[in-house]
């Protein structure tokens, strides 16, 4: 079975020579019509039973190919025959010549200015994305055309076990790509009638009638209960498609586009799944991907603002919120969105200007008109005055206060009537701690100012060129300029931010430039066009714009998108001092508001630990409610549960662990080493249950999935077994070399004992055996080495069953594969690419988890079948399933802990949690024909209601 297809245009002929080589060494077959020769019906004919029977169609995409003839009719036929389609641009297309089938696609770029090898690794992952699935749709394409072809030969029809798992596929596949075509769905029908007719002729003739008005009855009623799920099943993955596509318009900017359709139409997916009693991973994965950009919304601020004119926003310490704005009116709520104090307005002159100054205690006026000059400090709760600064000859453009309002710094520019026009002039820096307001230094025109919280720095832009100054007492006020390097970019803006960590430019060119404060040298982030329109603590987040109405938060410390937010030109936003919380001015039915948007806990994430120092081991509790983790010297936990408190871990601590500890997988139990004695511990009150001693240097731990059994590998080789808690003296095992630590796995109440001893390392890799014993017999009951793969490089194990009855080993040339501990005997292979994955089995062995770089896959074992996958980790590390599989803990680069939601009925909730509005009858029948109506959400307004 040939696994590319490649059609391109003859124009194009060497840098395909060149793709079919690195397929080729990559041990990919592929078809290429090398020939050239004009088509005829028998050469076409040929072209259409290559595609039939090639697992993924490529086309590579140039002006030349999308202008022939033949490329389009090989095209069509892959589309038409359901046809696994990669994109591979070879030369630069205009996006409005593609074919829709192709547009609306991933593209590798594989161009002369691409990195060729790049663009080879992300074609093979998109030939090898679920394997299974296309392989199946495959050769059941094959017999269908044939069967079609020899007037639809009932010898040529599926039977028995064959039929049965196409008609599990036809089920399953309606939600995964590509899709059974037209020809497949007849041509499994077919079979299953056949089928029934074949047992009914083998039926007696007595009674036939009334058997057969049965029989056709019942398979009357499972057909068409098989065709109502099969049309959910297909609904549900054109849901799935249609949520990515908007979620990918959103970003683009694609009005009507928004991230709360593309969320409504993910959770509309995984509830008709849901209905089935199915999952896809292409549900999953759109729900996901639309979570990790949405975050959820705090208590909504109602209050007055004007729809249009100045506004300045502040969140304080304590959760507070104050919004001013108009004329100046100012309103202040609580944490939990209750007025904190009354509002209090002023009547003062058309303000041009409003801000806060950092913290939110003071808050900063110029007027519009008038006195143009004038500059006023007021405080923030009361508007009663603090400072005023006057320039009678000149206006302020550009105003920066500390957050103490001991110093404020302003640009100023004087207005010419005669000629209508203003001049640049100088920037004055005045000392508000002195009574008098002396001006301590007058200095060069700025295009934009920023004074750190502290009151210690002075940031100026002039000329695209950012300056810095040092302010300082001894006992006045003086500036102290700070050279910066390298040789800056030009600049349009500057900001520090949210605590003054950082002095952050944004380049003309996009991007920004950022030094940590008493720092000389520079950092970039962010890629172009991102600039930054607020930064948070120690720069790790920055919000700015991204599209049209959205606002973009990127992470800059790994420099990729976390979320967007709605956004309208004429709204401001702030920080929280925290950084866990974004707050933006906007608007609802009931007129504008203020909005709380939290970042702390991005995408489908429960909890985010964190780093966990000196981590030990990790576990959930028996009902799920806590993570469990030995860190250092004492036992910490984290509430799950979204309502718990979240001022950080409890901590409790344990009898001096020195580096090995062990959880069982119910998190009732905990293991400790202590010296040469192991004490186990009640995990839920800390009481120690029992110690027990042993000889030797250990080099691995294990505890039995409910607590009782327990096992000790020594360094040199050998192993220490306790069967339960009444077992007094250990038994004593041998092995061929040390077990290293984390494989090592006993069974539920000491009935098998598992380890895996690494041997010699060669060019191939390392040898790995796997031994398994039924304790108390000292001679193993299983012990096989794990071979070379087809690459010709040892397997290696990475990950044991929590009841040893399981390991998941590695391929090198691709696959894990999960193989019987009592024979070694291969159960189950499923396609994995990527290097020294971490793997771990849910407790009940009914689903594998495989994670590498910064993707986590987990697949159902009974089907083989890819059911979820988390994206977005960084350098992970680790892997646990929660008792119940609710949950899924990763440990990740710097012991960063997070826990993210396994099932699908989870992540609708949790959908539901940050949509506003549902699709509403009118959307509902575009996406989902004339099925009856009910909303996605309950909990969310209907279009009429929200006024849309």
């Amino acid at each position: 079975m040939t696994e590319v297809f490649i059609s391109y245009s003859r124009k194009d002929i060497e840098p395909v020579r060149r793709m079919h080589a690195a397929l080729a060494a990559r041990e990919r077959q592929t078809w290429v019509d090398w020939e050239g020769i004009p088509p005829t019906a028998e050469w076409m004919q040929e072209i259409r039973a290559a595609i039939d029977a090639a697992q993924a169609f490529a086309f590579v995409l140039s002006p030349d190919s999308l202008a022939s003839r033949v490329c389009r009719e090989e095209l069509d036929h892959a589309v038409a025959q359901g046809k696994r389609l990669i994109p591979v641009v070879c030369r630069d297309v205009v996006a409005a010549d593609v074919p829709e089938a192709l547009a609306r696609l991933n593209w590798v770029y594989c161009r002369d200015q691409d990195d060729f090898e790049t663009a080879m690794t992300l074609l093979v992952q998109a030939v090898d994305t679920d394997l299974a699935h296309v392989q199946t749709h495959t050769q059941l394409l094959l017999r269908a055309v044939d069967w079609e072809s020899r007037g639809q030969d009932t010898s040529l029809t599926l039977r028995g076990a064959a039929l049965s798992a196409a008609e599990r596929w036809l089920a399953e596949g309606a939600a995964q790509t590509p899709h059974p075509t037209a020809l497949q769905t007849r041509y499994i029908l077919q079979s299953r009638r056949t089928a029934d007719r074949r047992r009914l002729s083998l039926l007696g003739a007595a009674g036939a009638a009334l058997v057969v008005v049965a029989v056709l009855g019942v398979a009357t009623f499972i057909e068409r209960r098989n065709a109502a799920q099969q049309q959910s099943l297909a609904i549900a993955g054109r849901l799935a498609a249609d949520a990515d596509l908007v979620r990918e318009q959103s970003a683009q900017g694609v009005p009507g586009a928004s991230l709360e359709r593309s969320l409504l139409l993910a959770a509309e997916s995984a509830r008709q799944l849901d209905a089935q009693g199915a999952s896809a991973l292409q549900t999953d994965r759109a729900l996901r991907r639309a979570l990790a950009l949405q975050p959820p919304q705090g208590p909504v601020r109602q209050g007055f603002m004007e729809q249009q004119g100045e506004r300045a926003l502040s969140m304080r310490g304590d959760g507070s919120v104050q919004l001013a704005s108009g004329s100046l009116k100012l309103e202040h709520w609580n944490a939990a969105g209750e007025l904190a104090h009354p509002t209090v307005e002023l009547a003062v002159p058309r303000i041009g200007a409003l801000a806060f100054t950092p913290g939110g205690r003071f808050v900063v006026t110029r007027p519009s008109d008038g006195e143009r000059g004038r500059i006023d400090v007021r405080d923030a709760l009361t508007l009663a005055p603090h400072a005023t600064v006057l320039h009678p000859a000149g206006d302020a453009s550009v105003v920066a206060v500390d957050a103490q309002a001991r110093v404020l710094v302003a640009a100023y520019s004087r207005y010419d009537a005669k000629t209508n026009q203003s001049t640049p002039d100088r920037t004055q820096v005045v000392d508000l701690a002195d009574p008098g307001q002396p001006v301590v230094a007058q200095l060069p025109h700025a295009d934009d100012l920023a004074i750190s919280p502290d009151g210690r720095w002075l940031a100026m832009l002039v000329a695209g060129q950012v300056h810095l100054w040092a302010l300082e007492r001894q006992p006045t006020l003086s500036l102290r300029p700070v050279p910066l390097e390298p040789a800056q970019r030009e600049v349009w803006q500057i900001q520090f931010s949210a605590d003054g960590s950082h002095l952050v430019a944004n380049l003309s060119v996009g991007g920004l430039e950022m030094w940590p404060v008493g720092e000389t040298r520079s950092v970039l982030v962010g890629e172009p066009p991102f600039s930054a329109m607020a930064v948070g603590p120690q720069a790790r987040l920055a919000v700015g714009r991204a599209a049209d109405n959205r606002l973009q938060v990127r992470d800059l410390a790994r420099d990729r998108e976390l979320a967007q937010v709605e956004y309208r030109d004429h709204d401001v936003l702030t920080f929280s001092p925290d950084g866990q919380t974004l707050a933006i001015t906007g608007s609802n039915a009931d007129g504008p508001v203020v909005r709380l948007w939290r970042l702390d806990q991005g995408g489908s994430d429960l909890l985010d630990a964190g780093a966990v120092p000196q981590r030990k081991t990790l576990a959930f509790s028996a009902d799920e409610s806590q993570l469990q983790a030995v860190s250092g010297a004492a036992l910490r936990t984290w509430p799950l549960s979204r309502s718990a408190p979240t001022a950080g871990p409890a901590s409790r601590p344990l009898p001096g662990p020195d580096g090995l500890a062990a959880h069982s997988a119910d998190g009732r139990v905990l293991a400790v080493l202590s010296g040469q004695r192991v004490h186990l511990v009640d995990a839920a009150t800390g009481a120690t249950l029992r110690d027990v001693g042993f000889e030797g240097q250990p080099s691995a731990l294990a505890l039995g999935p409910d607590g009782q059994a327990l096992a000790v590998a020594l360094q040199g080789g050998g192993l220490w077994w306790w069967g339960d808690a009444q077992q007094a003296a250990p038994v004593r095992l041998s092995t061929p070399g040390e077990v290293p630590r984390g494989f090592l796995a006993v069974g539920a109440r000491g009935a098998s004992l598992l380890a895996g001893v690494p041997g010699p390392i060669s060019r191939a890799g390392q040898t790995w055996r796997v031994l398994r014993w039924h304790p108390p017999a000292a001679a193993p009951v299983a012990d096989f080495a794990l071979d070379k793969d087809r690459s010709g490089l040892f397997i290696s194990p990475c990950g044991f069953s929590p009841d040893a009855q399981r390991v998941a080993s590695q391929h090198r040339s691709g696959g894990i594969a999960v193989r019987d501990t009592s024979s070694g005997q291969v159960l189950l292979q499923v396609d994995h690419t990527g290097g020294a994955p971490a793997c771990a089995f849910s407790h009940d062995n009914r689903q594998l988890a495989v994670g590498t770089g910064g993707t986590v896959r987990v697949w159902t074992l009974e089907t083989g079948a890819e059911t979820g996958r988390l994206e977005g980790l960084d350098a992970l590390s680790g892997l646990v399933f929660s008792p119940g599989n609710r949950y899924l803990a990763t440990t990740e680069a710097e012991g960063r802990t997070r826990v993210w939601l396994l099932r699908m009925t989870d992540l609708v909730a949790r959908a539901c949690e940050r949509v506003t509005v549902n699709l509403g009858p009118a959307a509902w029948s575009g996406y989902l024909g004339e099925r009856p109506y009910r909303p996605t959400c309950p909990g969310a307004t209907e279009p009429a209601q929200a006024g849309r």
